[in-house]
């Protein structure tokens, strides 16, 4: 029969880790995972984004609103079906339209092309000024 011991068994000096302090693993998570980094875009992100949604809203749209006749494009659309009023309270709507909104589709196609644009200049600065530095 084989003896049993409930002593603990020994490990060589030094391969044991020390716990380690959760502030200092957070950190350490942080700096590997480029989390700091990566919160800075998504702010800078959102910023890019109201200015861009002002500049097409106080000087692309009134612009566009000067060659398009209708002052409210952006509602413009195509009706598949009308809506059904009811006979005795016209403010009812029994079955409501049914539209497909080509001006908001048109609106949101120029929103997207404006920030592709300021996105490329942005990200041609960018690298060009890496290049820069490398040499």
């Amino acid at each position: 029969m084989s003896e049993q011991t409930d002593a603990p068994t020994q490990e060589p000096a030094g391969t044991m880790e020390k716990p380690s302090n959760p502030v200092n693993e957070f950190r350490e998570f942080l700096k590997n995972y480029n989390v700091v980094g990566m919160a800075i875009g998504i702010v800078m992100g959102a910023a890019v984004t109201k200015l861009v949604n002002s500049i097409v809203q106080s000087l692309v749209m009134p612009l566009i609103n000067l060659l398009i006749p209708s002052d409210h494009w952006e509602k413009a659309g195509w009706v598949l079906r009308k809506a059904v009023m009811d006979v005795a309270d016209p403010e009812k709507v029994l079955r409501p339209e049914v539209k497909i909104l080509y001006g908001d589709m048109l609106s949101t196609g120029i929103d997207f092309i404006i920030i592709a644009i300021l996105v490329f200049m942005f990200a041609k600065y960018v690298l060009r000024e890496e290049k820069v530095a490398k040499k």
